[in-house]
């Protein structure tokens, strides 16, 4: 047999310990195996019970690795498995879905085990990010920008908000967005004490040293919103460049670095309330080809009821239709045919150009026959004479 999908689970909380704790803890596991080549008999002819005999075996001996369960669980345990499907003549792998333990000890779990995991890890990353610290000069401007990255064409949006420190002594606080067919911007003049505040957090947050560390981001998708901050200091006191700037790439926004762009975008809606507003601009601009259907839609989403564009264009053909017909049923109506393209309008005035020259009426859609029949179609309506 080829090409099996076998899930499996411990039948009973499986008991471990982890290294340098004597407590005894207890957890259920499940996951997946999959087979590439299984002849029936190997592994004892049951997968699932392999798995999970397996599994209780590792367990065991767990505290002989320095490992944690709750931390490299899933990854050391789908390699073991791994390994044994190998040792037992299966071609295939494995997958660990959840390791869950059991309410009874998972008190206990996370106070001795999982809390000094975690400080140990916070205190690890200080000393990272000391370490990443170099001298700056003045912070001359920073800003949160904003991508959306739209599943559908021309849906796509952006946002910044800036703080600048202008050679004139002043501060502004500015804001751009774009999207759905406008672009919106306003301008702050906001106080001294605001725009220490923005800086301390830049500084106290240490955003530049961050920047310069390599912390992996989450996964972008198309459908994400990603996320940066920019830093510019002003260097050449130190001498370094007048305008270094330095970014700090967040990836999706709100995961990697959440409490810092939700404790920057706070100190940004600040400066809007405590400010001056110097400036308050909207342009209407073109999107592309999809704006007005993607304008439509954000308008239907938000309960606006907007009517089909390709129901006027519809009306439109139709409306030019039933004119054409209707300038086939009456002479005053019917253009003569012409080899210099003029037609006769029905207030009698013959013209040559789009508008009749006497009462304005515009020249019938359609094309005429030699025999006078305004058509709209490949063949007459009168004659049956294929268009020229």
């Amino acid at each position: 047999m080829s090409g099996i999908i076998t899930k499996f689970g411990t039948p009973e909380p499986v008991a471990f310990k982890e290294k340098g704790c004597d407590t005894e803890f207890a957890a259920r596991i499940s996951g997946a195996l999959y087979i590439n080549e299984y002849d029936g008999t190997a592994c004892g002819g049951n997968l699932p019970a392999f798995a999970a005999e397996k599994i209780e075996e590792h367990l065991a001996k767990w505290n002989k690795d320095d490992k944690l369960l709750g931390v490299d669980g899933k990854e050391t345990l789908e390699l073991m498995l791994n390994y044994d499907l190998m040792e037992a003549g299966v071609s295939g792998s494995s997958r660990i879905d959840d390791i869950t333990i059991t309410e009874e000890t998972n008190e206990l779990y996370q106070e001795q085990i999982m809390k000094p995991y975690r400080e140990a890890k916070q205190e690890a990353r200080e000393k990272a990010i000391e370490a990443a610290v170099e001298p700056h000069g003045p912070l001359t401007e920073v800003s949160y920008i904003l991508s959306s990255h739209g599943m559908m064409a021309g849906s796509s949006s952006s946002s910044s908000q800036k703080v600048k420190w202008n050679s004139d002594g002043t501060v502004i606080y500015s804001t751009h967005s774009s999207g759905g067919g406008s672009s919106t911007e306003f301008e702050y003049k906001i106080t001294p004490e605001m725009a220490k505040k923005v800086n301390d957090y830049v500084a106290d947050k240490r955003l530049a040293a961050l920047a310069k560390m390599d912390i992996p981001t989450a996964v972008m998708f198309d459908n994400f919103t990603s996320s940066c901050i920019n830093m510019t200091f002003d260097d050449s006191s130190i001498g370094g460049d007048k305008y270094n700037s330095v970014c700090l790439n967040c990836g999706p926004a709100g995961l990697t670095f959440k409490t810092i762009e939700d404790g920057l975008y706070e100190l940004f809606e600040e400066c809007s309330k405590t400010g001056e507003c110097i400036k308050n601009e909207t342009t209407q601009m073109d999107d592309g080809p999809f704006a007005n259907f993607n304008r439509m839609i954000q308008m239907n989403m938000m309960g606006v009821t907007v009517p089909d564009p390709l129901d006027g264009m519809k009306k439109a053909q139709e409306e030019a239709f039933n004119a054409a017909v209707e300038s086939t049923k009456s002479s005053a109506s019917t253009p003569s045919a012409s080899t210099n393209g003029k037609w006769t309008c029905k207030c009698g005035m013959e013209n040559a150009g789009k508008f009749c020259a006497n009462c304005g009426e515009p020249k019938p859609a359609g094309w005429v026959c030699s025999c006078g029949t305004v058509n709209t179609g490949k063949f007459c309506y009168n004659c049956g004479q294929p268009r020229n």
